[in-house]
């Protein structure tokens, strides 16, 4: 490591003019070597600063024929320079992979050195496991992440991106990077099968991400430094000793691979370290070769935020236009995975300093584009904010387009492509005074997408009046609330405004839980008062006895329930066979507050028993009477009663035994990893929602 003082030399070395003709360098680089080993000290010095600022990947021939026949200390000097610059990460590299000792070495030493100046620590083997004393977490944050349908390589880009910056980070407060082991890497772009959700903090969520896929994770850095957590898998021999032996295997495996696959997914894992002389070689790769696959890593950095100089161009852009549009054509389970990140690179891509516009390739060959790539531009230029004025006709048009002559049903890709065209005038405050065609039928694709009540709440935020078609219960308790939400002021309770949040409201456990949730978020944000007027009058005009059932209890699960009304409705449902749970679990700090946590855990205990093996189902502690242990835990720490909650908790341990076996297992094991119970201010984290919610 170089100090202040030599540091400062080199800085003021660099305005320093190199020879113009790049034959006349071979001479200089030559006369520079054979320097290192001049007789005094000062020429000696001279020649390693000139090295560490002039050398480049082209001087390979010269330097790997000058180490075998070098001294020691010239050796040390020429890996000092090598490393004091991250420009000189190939040369390094390409020497580390030489068969001769002595090359290899100094290329190894001076790879080393440059992992250590980013790592800020002495480079060495794997650490501590992960979740170790290395790793922090933020105890408050617990994450959800569906694995359905998605790759391993797609669900490892959703926890980095956004578990890692939020809940996995060193003591110093940097996110940990995740990479996929190349011998990992072919496998992890097929998607999982089946259906599976993990739940969890952040290094928890990261374990049995791996362990769904037979992988395992190994964590590599320093006490002191930067990080990385590497999958792997589980079957294979050791794994690299240092984050400089994982780098330079990867890269001399596949970056000079005839196979455009492999050099792909080479170019993917050094994308995704934060390593800037491995982001620097991909650039200095594409801009030399156009290597589409040194375009993927650096796109891949590119939409986690990291965002090479050689991609802020209009020539850049229409390269990861073509990419993405070229993954669309072609289909598959990556598509629109690829097509995403290319998005979110763009996103990230600032204007370019010579005051050209790279988004503006956007606009561009839209006649000859396919709908899915015209919907793909639609979505991009949202989220990145754009003004492309080809793309506002292109928006109006797909709006304002009458369904097909003859068409028996809507056509869900020209639905997406309308609802994505919607929401860019919206944004751009373009979709006032427009007569639309078809909105129930966007309404429908995005709900198929899990977006519906995304749609909604941009509708109502562009100012128009919701349409009837919107307004039908059968739509389903997420899509009723949403519609309600979209055109309820937060404190109105006329008769009107009643009646809609009746029809809205269904007596089902889904329903309430759906209503739950958002008058929930509506008294956080300031419409207590309006909930409770709203809540009142429904409960004032219900005359059907099941309809009052469900608004009692409601009631109850937003806390309204007090006294001798609480102990009048507890003892009611105490005396049911199959209460509801969140709103028993919602009375635990109540009069009845003891016979309530008695029943919860009789309930829990029950599970375990043969004759109800079945009646466990699937949903363990993400089902009712898991989240009714939830809501009582809740309920019992906000009220005060640390001593209610500590008997509470020491009747589920007498129940749920470390080790138990068959339908209880996902409890304890919940339990065992602090994944349950949860409390409402600890609600999971969808990592999927954010990337929902921007359209992809």
């Amino acid at each position: 490591m170089f100090p202040a003082a030599l540091l400062l030399a080199l800085a003021s070395l660099a305005t320093v003019p190199a020879p113009s003709a790049a034959n006349a360098r071979t001479p200089d680089v030559a006369q520079s070597l054979a320097a290192l080993a001049a007789p005094r000290a000062g020429e000696r010095e001279e020649a390693e600063r000139w090295l560490a600022l002039h050398l480049s990947s082209s001087d390979f021939a010269a330097v790997a024929e000058f180490l075998p026949r070098a001294e020691f200390e010239a050796r040390a000097r020429l890996a000092q320079a090598l490393g004091a610059d991250a420009r000189h990460f190939d040369l390094a590299r390409r020497l580390a992979l030489s068969s001769d000792v002595a090359v290899r070495t100094c290329g190894v030493r001076a790879t080393r050195t440059l992992v250590e100046r980013w790592l800020g620590a002495p480079d060495g083997p794997p650490t501590a496991d992960l979740g170790g004393e290395r790793l922090t977490r933020d105890a408050a944050l617990t994450f959800r992440l569906r694995l359905d349908g998605r790759s391993l390589e797609e669900l490892v880009d959703l926890v980095a991106r956004r578990a890692g910056r939020a809940g996995g980070v060193l003591e110093g407060g940097e996110p940990v990077p995740v990479w996929i082991d190349l011998g990992l890497a072919a496998d992890a772009e097929r998607p999982f099968e089946g259906s599976a959700a993990l739940l969890g903090p952040w290094d928890e969520l990261l374990t049995s991400l791996a362990s769904a896929f037979d992988a395992r994770v190994t964590l590599y850095g320093s006490a002191d430094g930067r990080a990385f957590a590497m999958l792997s898998r589980r079957a294979s021999g050791a794994v690299p000793g240092s984050v400089t032996e994982w780098l330079l295997v990867r890269s001399r495996v596949a970056l000079e691979a005839p196979d455009a696959g492999e050099r792909e997914r080479a170019a993917r894992a050094l994308a995704v370290a934060d390593f800037p002389p491995a982001l620097a070689l991909l650039a200095e790769r594409w801009r030399e070769q156009a290597d589409p696959a040194m375009l993927s890593g650096l796109a891949l950095a590119a939409a986690r935020g990291r965002v090479a100089s050689e991609l802020v161009s209009q020539d850049a852009a229409r390269a990861l236009v073509r990419r993405a549009e070229t993954a669309l054509a072609a289909g598959g389970s990556r598509a629109r995975f690829l097509a995403a990140e290319c998005a979110r690179a763009l996103a990230n891509v600032r204007d370019a300093l010579d005051g050209s516009r790279p988004l503006d390739v956007l606009g561009e060959g839209l006649d000859g584009a396919s709908l899915a790539a015209r919907t793909w531009r639609l979505r991009a230029a949202r989220l990145a904010g754009a003004n492309v004025p080809a793309l506002d006709a292109l928006a109006r048009e797909l709006v304002l387009a009458d369904p097909p002559v003859g068409a028996r049903a809507p056509d869900v890709e020209r639905a997406l492509a309308a609802a994505a065209a919607f929401e860019y005038l919206a944004a751009r405050g373009l979709a006032a005074g427009l007569a639309f065609a078809e909105p129930a039928a966007w309404l429908a694709a995005e709900s198929a997408r899990g977006r519906g009540p995304t749609f909604v709440a941009a509708w109502a935020r562009a100012g128009l009046a919701l349409p009837d078609a919107w307004r039908r219960p059968e739509l389903g308790p997420e899509l009723a609330f949403a519609v309600f939400a979209a055109g309820w002021d937060g404190a109105s309770a006329e008769p009107a405004t009643v009646a809609r949040f009746r029809a809205a409201l269904r007596t089902d456990a889904l329903s309430l839980a759906t209503a739950d949730a958002w008058l929930e978020e509506w008294r956080q944000s300031g419409r207590r008062d309006g909930v409770a007027a709203l809540v009142d009058a429904a409960l004032a005009s219900a005359v059907d006895a099941s309809e009052r059932d469900a608004l009692e209890r409601l009631e109850a699960r937003l806390g309204r329930v007090q006294g001798a009304r609480a102990k009048e409705l507890g003892e009611r449902w105490l005396a049911a066979s199959e209460p509801d749970w969140v709103a028993l679990g919602s009375l635990a700090a109540s009069p009845v507050g003891v016979q309530v946590r008695q029943r919860l855990t009789a309930a829990l205990a029950a599970l375990g028993e043969p004759a109800n093996a079945a009646a466990a189902g699937p949903a363990g502690p993400a089902g009712p009477l898991g989240r009714g242990i939830e809501r009582a835990f809740a309920v019992l720490y906000a009220a005060g009663n640390e001593l209610g909650a500590s008997d509470f908790e020491r009747r589920l341990a007498a129940v749920l035994p470390k080790g138990v076996p068959g339908p209880l297992e996902r409890f304890a094991e919940a339990r065992a990893a602090g994944a349950w119970p949860v409390s409402p201010s600890r609600r999971p984290i969808d990592l999927a929602a954010k990337d929902l919610q921007d359209g992809f």
